[in-house]
């Protein structure tokens, strides 16, 4: 059953027991009186009696709250219409029903619900009519407001009852699957320009000045600056003319993002911020085609005890990277951020260049420090956060 009545909002055992007593006493005047005026009266009462059964029945079956499951997603100050579908079933019309329902804080139902302070405690109320055998179509304009996932809560129907005019209201017994995720904002990090250095590596990038030997695309005739080893002795015998090879250039335009969400007692962290800067981040990397992982030190049950975006890129792998975001609780329980760049440093063969994002230590900062790679930390002011080399003093600001 989809719907519950809720038996407080009206004494519906004693009506029924006051309308049985009534009966019977007008079938015993019926029979004693024998006037066929009685007889009639207990006909509308037996019918009437049916029709109430038969509403009370059949009502909470047959309206139907349509529940397509789907993940709606939205960056904050983005807009849109959350629809909703009453359908009656039923053989009887609802007069004045009212659909009411709550919204969790990442979005704003701002046409219903004035801007206070707790806007998503406040409940919202649509009312209409449906006729029978019909359904009724609601689009509730929703306005994102801060990250996280948004679910719509303690649904309930309220219409007077067609039978004796008292309130009667049903609650929603399932859950509501569809969702609306709001990604976090997309803070700038300004000279972010410098992660564009080139280094040895094996993505493909027809301007670098790496190759790699193991991989020829192509041939061509031999020129008079091209080292003697490049020539290709197979082709050139076939050719009768001396042919070189010429090798596919490559870089490492690999990121990898480490982020600290913690937040010890002696030293606050916008842990908002440092999402929305990996978030920012991980856009550049897609725009610039550039393949990115992410570690973060956010609790997880499982194998591995924190989170782990594998590497990869494109627009998927930003849209997963997204809703990883949005999906992290805001006050998440942590896992030793320390711990985690061990495991990376431990396990993770990969030539990165390494963005820190969040809070270091002293021990990260010496561990990393030994590694021989480029390694960056965001430095936030009051200007807005940049970019500056972990291990060193000068600070890549406003490139």
């Amino acid at each position: 059953m989809l719907w519950k009545k809720d038996q407080e909002s009206y004494d519906h055992n004693r009506f029924i027991d006051y309308f049985l007593m009534s009966l019977i006493v007008l079938i015993v005047s019926a029979v004693i009186f024998r006037q066929r005026m009685l007889f009639v009266a207990i006909g509308f009462m037996v019918t009437y009696l049916i029709l109430y059964y038969l509403y009370e029945k059949t009502l909470t079956r047959k309206i139907k709250l349509k529940d397509r499951p789907t993940s709606i997603r939205l960056f904050p100050e983005e807009k849109m219409k959350l629809s909703f579908e009453i359908e009656n079933q039923s053989f009887f019309p609802i007069f004045n029903g009212k659909l009411t329902l709550q919204i969790a804080s990442p979005v704003q139902a701002y046409t219903y619900i004035l801007d206070v302070e707790e806007y998503w405690k406040e409940p919202v109320h649509i009312y209409g009519s449906i006729s029978p055998r019909s359904q009724m179509r609601i689009k509730l304009p929703l306005l994102a407001k801060k990250r996280g996932v948004a679910k719509v809560n303690h649904i309930q129907y309220s219409l007077p009852h067609l039978f004796n005019y008292r309130l009667m209201t049903l609650r929603y017994g399932k859950r509501y699957e569809t969702e609306i995720i709001v990604y976090p904002e997309l803070l700038p990090v300004s000279g972010i320009q410098i992660l564009n250095q080139m280094t040895p590596g094996m993505s493909r990038y027809q301007t670098s000045p790496f190759e790699d030997i193991q991989e020829p695309v192509t041939i061509r005739d031999y020129q008079q600056r091209d080292p003697f080893h490049r020539i290709n002795w197979k082709a050139s015998a076939k050719s009768l003319t001396l042919q070189t090879n010429v090798y596919e250039r490559v870089i490492n335009r690999s990121f990898l993002f480490l982020v600290n969400v913690e937040s010890p007692p002696n030293h606050y962290v916008d842990i908002e911020h440092v999402l929305s800067y990996t978030a920012y981040l991980s856009e550049y990397a897609t725009k610039q085609n550039i393949p990115y992982e992410i570690y973060l030190n956010a609790f997880k049950v499982g194998e591995i005890p924190f989170i782990h975006l594998p590497m990869s890129e494109g627009k998927v792998h930003f849209r997963n990277t997204l809703e990883m975001l949005a999906r992290l609780k805001r006050m998440p329980v942590t896992y030793s951020f320390e711990q985690i760049v061990q495991h990376v440093l431990r396990y993770n063969q990969s030539f990165h260049t390494v963005v820190i994002i969040g809070l270091v230590s002293e021990e990260t900062r010496t561990d990393l420090s030994r590694i021989g790679i480029r390694v960056f930390h965001i430095h936030e002011a009051d200007d807005g956060a940049y970019l500056k080399p972990l291990v060193t003093s000068e600070v890549v600001k406003h490139a």
